[in-house]
């Protein structure tokens, strides 16, 4: 059993009034750790700690966090979570800093433990984020007119976020396409791009930042869902569609492979419009590839399962304590 009453902290970096990934990481886990007889509280960027566990998401947007709480607490137990784009920050002082200060890094997709040196390697786990179903109804797919296409996440350069919608208007006049995307204007140059596409893209609907279960409701409905990210540390979104049943098409970026497995068919190279456009297509028309893509999502779900990462953060937290 992990260690009764354990005071266990975690690490928020700053959202920007959004619901980041990062919160909705932090309110899973403080569910998962309350569940197991801890006390979890969410430490704000600029708040102190001085309990027995930090866990700091992010390593480089929460070095500060990281900084104060091991000046702080040498004796405590320091647990860096690896999120988001950290891995493209591995040459950073911030990162190698905070590395070098955590007891244990967890990373969010097998493909990330690849990338970190051996010496990185050997106090890192693999814990997969999970997804729960929301209590109620979600729509049913099928339930909207057209071939309806999600989007996914806060509008950033990372997420290539016009990416999809860009492809649907290559499609032919016959298709049925219509590309709704969800998410929040987080870089300013997206506020311009989205007024034009919603102007000149009759495919297009933008619905701005949703919550958790709106999220998921759009996800259930749709068709298809398309993550377009050119990086990623382990994207939730993921495992929500495999877990909702549905189909992905996704860039074959490492944080994506690490979660879907080399042989996943619906993969496009990153910024490819073309590519994307042609699978779009395939995807409507071609009833075989679509049920393809429904068993590639169907033989990675169990993956996904919420007592998975309980299950492995027990084991994490009791490697830190001995088994008390």
């Amino acid at each position: 059993m992990m260690k009764r009453g354990l005071t266990i902290g975690i690490a928020l970096p700053p959202n920007k009034g959004v619901g980041t990934g990062n919160l909705r990481t932090a309110q899973r886990l403080m569910r998962i750790f309350s569940k197991a007889g801890a006390e979890a509280i969410i430490v704000g960027p600029e708040e102190s700690f001085d309990g027995e566990v930090l866990i700091a998401l992010n390593a480089v947007k929460s070095a500060a966090a990281i900084a104060r709480y091991r000046k702080g607490n040498p004796e405590g137990k320091l647990v860096v979570v690896i999120t988001g784009t950290d891995m493209n920050r591995r040459a950073s002082e911030e990162w190698q800093e905070s590395i070098s200060c955590a007891d244990r890094l967890v990373v969010l997709q097998k493909k990330a433990l690849e990338s970190l040196p051996v010496k990185e390697r050997e106090k890192a786990k693999v814990i997969l984020q999970s997804v729960a179903l929301p209590p109620g109804d979600l729509s049913e797919r099928g339930s909207n007119e057209g071939f309806q296409v999600c989007v996914v996440g806060h509008l950033r350069k990372e997420k290539d976020p016009m990416l999809t919608a860009l492809a649907s208007r290559i499609l032919e006049g016959e298709s049925r396409v219509r590309v709704v995307q969800a998410g929040a204007i987080l870089e300013d140059d997206y506020t311009t791009a989205v007024t034009m596409e919603r102007q000149m893209n009759p495919r297009y609907e933008w619905l701005g930042e949703l919550s958790k279960h709106e999220t998921m409701a759009l996800i259930a409905e749709s068709d298809l869902m398309v993550l377009s990210s050119t990086s990623e540390g382990g994207p939730g979104v993921i495992g929500e569609a495999v877990t909702l049943g549905t189909p992905i098409l996704a860039t074959s970026i490492d944080g994506v492979v690490g979660l879907l497995g080399e042989d996943f068919p619906g993969y496009f190279p990153p910024g490819d419009v073309m590519a994307l456009s042609q699978l779009l297509k395939r995807t409507e028309k071609d009833g075989a590839f679509y049920r393809e893509l429904v068993r590639a999502g169907e033989a990675v779900k169990e993956n996904f399962a919420p007592e998975k990462e309980e299950s492995a953060w027990r084991e994490l937290l009791q490697s830190l304590f001995g088994k008390n």
